[in-house]
């Protein structure tokens, strides 16, 4: 699993699933694609993919480093000559934006296509410091052309080096977003994650499977190892954006945690580092960076009925898993 990623590609080309990968179809020569990243800091701010594949960005409580975001992963240096653009279904009060981000300091502020600003949906941020904090006389509201412009005037530009979609605060607590129609430059977001596995997984120990108590689709439920016996309870799917799902939920460290012992349940899926998994080497890795090696481990060896934990990786029985 890769984290919480998109591939970006050209708006228009029909695209068909292979080998559980997002594929172009009926194409000679396929573009570079690029990929977007979600995430979310704070208490209630949340980043996932909709079940349509639209992202969906969720104000948190108010705060300096609370942030719902989209950030497009390794964007050309070069700003696009067209604006880039998206819609969302909740415009208020400025948010969600885009910002892109230039060299030396300074940045712009995008508004969404339907944020009624006709042709003014750009915001000129200049420089808090070096030689491009003096540009003076911005006016708040630009069109595309000229905001890049005037960020341009006397070299204070830069190569672009950061573009993201943000929802910041400027709404509610617990406002969501659901955005769609992103484009960047000739680029456009075409769905969510995709499963890359789908099935069992199963402890080295024989005949125990990972599984969700009482098969629920309530966040808290318990996961445990059970004897493998092929129901619905047992069929997890592996997603190509880091999270491992069941009924609709994430495999999820409760209350964020990264101790040894800390339990596994299911929540409902929030993008956060708590619930981001690969399944290399005979391992389920918990992928919080916050974590230092933990992986998925059958608690003390235990039998059927036994609330699974993340522990330091040691290499034990209880701690190798099968996804094939």
């Amino acid at each position: 699993m890769q984290g919480i990623r998109k591939l970006l590609l050209s708006a228009g080309i029909p695209l068909a699933a292979a080998g559980g990968l997002v594929a172009l179809a009926g194409t000679a020569a396929a573009v570079t694609p690029l990929n977007v990243t979600l995430s979310a800091s704070g208490t209630g701010a949340s980043a996932v993919w909709s079940p349509a594949g639209n992202p969906v960005l969720t104000i948190g409580a108010p705060a300096a480093t609370t942030y719902a975001q989209i950030k497009v992963n390794s964007p050309p240096s070069a700003i696009p000559a067209d604006a880039p653009t998206f819609a969302t279904d909740n415009y208020k009060a400025g948010s969600p934006r885009w910002y892109i981000q230039f060299a030396d300091g300074d940045y712009l502020f995008g508004y969404p296509s339907n944020a009624g600003l006709g042709s003014g949906n750009w915001e000129v941020m200049p420089a808090t410091t070096g030689a491009c904090h003096t540009m003076t006389g911005t006016t708040k509201y630009y069109t595309y052309t000229a905001a890049v412009a005037f960020i341009q005037n006397a070299g204070c530009g830069g190569n672009v080096t950061g573009v993201d979609i943000i929802a910041d605060g400027d709404q509610a607590a617990g406002t969501s977003d659901t955005i769609t129609g992103i484009t960047y430059g000739s680029e456009t977001v075409v769905s969510g994650p995709v499963t890359t596995y789908a099935g069992t997984i199963r402890l080295h120990k024989p005949g125990l499977c990972l599984d969700d108590r009482l098969n629920s689709r309530t966040p808290s439920a318990a996961v445990q190892v059970w004897r493998c016996n092929g129901l619905a309870s047992q069929q997890w799917q592996v997603m190509s954006d880091g999270t491992i799902r069941h009924n609709g939920l994430c495999l999820d460290a409760r209350a964020s945690g990264t101790a040894n012992g800390v339990r596994i349940q299911l929540w409902s899926c929030t993008g956060a580092a708590n619930q981001q998994w690969d399944t290399r080497g005979w391992r389920v890795h918990y992928d919080n960076p916050a974590a230092s090696r933990k992986v998925l481990d059958d608690s003390a060896s235990g039998g059927p009925g036994t609330q699974q934990e993340i522990y330091t990786n040691t290499g034990g029985a209880n701690q190798v898993w099968a996804t094939s």
